[in-house]
């Protein structure tokens, strides 16, 4: 059974601007688990992805597709998002990081 879970953007009309989609796993050589993420332009049955992403523990990688990331995941990605934890000047926060 697949199990994936969808998140949309869209206008006030309800018109679908992007899809997120959260996969399955996918298995790293060491034998852990990184979550699969992918945006869609429109609906996902449309399969238009503009983005792949991995989610590891406190950080996501967006890629421009699942091929970039497979030939060089340290230097092909084009957005990170990662977590940082709170401290007791700053509330738990997200860094966003874009490649131009």
């Amino acid at each position: 059974v697949s199990v994936q879970t969808t998140w949309r953007v869209t206008l006030p009309d309800d018109t679908i601007l992007f899809s997120f989609q959260k996969g399955e796993c996918k298995r790293r050589k060491d034998g852990g688990c990184d979550a699969e993420w992918r945006i869609f332009h429109g609906r996902t049955h449309q399969k238009q992805v503009l983005y792949y992403g991995i989610q590891r523990t406190s950080t996501f990688k967006f890629y421009k597709s699942e091929a970039d990331y497979e030939r060089n995941p340290m230097q092909d990605w084009r957005a990170e998002v990662r977590k940082l934890l709170p401290s007791k000047k700053e509330p738990a926060s997200l860094k966003v990081t874009v490649m131009p």
